[in-house]
């Protein structure tokens, strides 16, 4: 049987997929509440709110928990929040580092997302045959933590710059990837789907 503390973070996870933004810091601030005294657990939930929120408080809160779990996927994830808060050239030296980690630990999901992270600093300095071959190594991999729509577009976005004809077909992946997931969903939660940032730039 799934443990409650951890029905906390999976429905908040979902919930920010979705779109529902409100609705998930809820769920994470019910864990918060309970005060719980599971170290991980707690970085795991603030990593999330830290994602959601953008803020930069609870970063600090989880990097000073991080410090007394020696767990590397932690690490690894506390490193891909902080990448939102730094400039693109410090990006590139962070995600480095964590991939020094998370490569031969073969913690793919991380990787990928790191490599996301990185191909985007990289586009957003200019240095664009960088960026092509980072996001290829990140559209090589078969699973990361952050949706398909935003790899799929940051592609797009770095072939066009590159005036390469693959583009289109990115632009179009990263459409139809947004599309079947808002059919699949019930009709209520379809709205805030469409409505989320990056998807309404991307449609």
């Amino acid at each position: 049987e799934e443990d409650p503390k951890v029905t906390y973070l999976v429905l908040a996870k979902v919930l920010y997929a979705l779109g529902q933004e409100e609705r998930a810091v809820a769920e994470l601030e019910a864990f918060l509440a309970q005060e719980d005294n599971d170290l991980a657990m707690k970085s795991d939930v603030l990593l999330q709110l830290c994602q959601i929120t953008g803020d930069a408080l609870v970063l600090e809160e989880v990097e000073r928990l991080v410090t007394q779990i020696p767990k590397p996927d932690l690490q690894l994830r506390l490193a891909l929040a902080k990448v939102l808060f730094v400039p693109p050239d410090e990006v590139i030296s962070l995600v480095d580092k964590a991939l020094e980690i998370a490569t031969p630990l073969k913690l793919t999901p991380l990787e990928a997302s790191l490599l996301l992270r990185k191909a985007q600093a990289l586009l957003a300095l200019g240095k664009l045959e960088e960026a092509r071959a980072t996001i290829e190594k990140t559209l090589a991999h078969q699973a990361s933590l952050i949706s398909p729509a935003e790899i799929y577009f940051t592609a797009h976005q770095i072939y066009e710059a590159l005036k390469d004809a693959k583009a289109k077909e990115y632009l179009e992946k990263a459409q139809t990837w947004i599309d079947e997931t808002a059919r699949a969903l019930p009709k209520e939660l379809r709205k805030t789907f469409l409505n989320q940032l990056l998807h309404k730039k991307i449609l």
